[in-house]
C-alpha cells in the first residue's frame, strides 16, 4: 500500500515538473517572438516618435528626410532596440549630426539624443567643397607649423 501511494506521489511529482517545465518552454518562446516582432518594428517607432515630437526637438520635415541608419542593434538581455541616425544633406553626411534613440521591447521610446542640426537645408551654404583635398592638407599644414 505504501509503495502505491509513493508511486503516485511520485508520479504527480513529475506530472508537476513536466508541465512547469513546459509553461517555462512556451513563456521563453512568447518572449523570443515578441523580441522578433519589435526588432522588425523597433526603426518605424523610432521614426514615427521623431516625426510626431519633430518641432520639440526642433527638427524639420526636411531635416527628417535625409538621414542614414548608422547602427541599430537589439540587447539580448533587455531587449531595448539602440538606434542611430545620421544626419545627411544631398549625400553629405554631417559632422557629429546625429540623434540616438532607445526603444523598449514593449515598444515605448526609453530616450532621444539629438544632434541634428535644426533647419539644416536652411543653413548650407552649399554642397561642393570651397578648397580641394590638396589645397586643404596644405592649408592644415601651413596652420601647424
Amino acid at each position: 500500500m505504501k509503495s502505491i501511494i509513493r508511486s503516485g506521489l511520485l508520479l504527480a511529482a513529475l506530472l508537476i515538473a513536466v508541465l512547469a517545465m513546459s509553461s517555462m518552454v512556451m513563456a521563453r518562446e512568447s518572449d523570443s517572438e515578441a523580441q522578433t516582432q519589435t526588432d522588425g518594428d523597433a526603426l518605424a517607432i523610432a521614426l514615427a516618435h521623431l516625426e510626431q515630437n519633430k518641432a520639440s526637438l526642433g527638427l524639420t520635415d526636411a531635416d527628417l528626410n535625409d538621414y542614414t541608419v548608422q547602427w541599430q542593434n537589439t540587447s539580448q538581455h533587455n531587449g531595448v532596440t539602440h538606434i542611430i541616425l545620421g544626419q545627411t544633406h544631398a549625400g553629405i553626411a554631417v559632422w557629429q549630426g546625429d540623434i540616438r534613440i532607445n526603444v523598449a521591447r514593449d515598444g515605448s521610446i526609453i530616450n532621444v539624443h539629438n544632434q541634428f542640426v535644426s533647419d539644416l537645408a536652411g543653413k548650407v551654404n552649399g554642397t561642393t567643397p570651397g578648397l580641394t583635398a590638396v589645397a586643404a592638407v596644405e592649408a592644415a599644414a601651413l596652420h601647424l607649423g
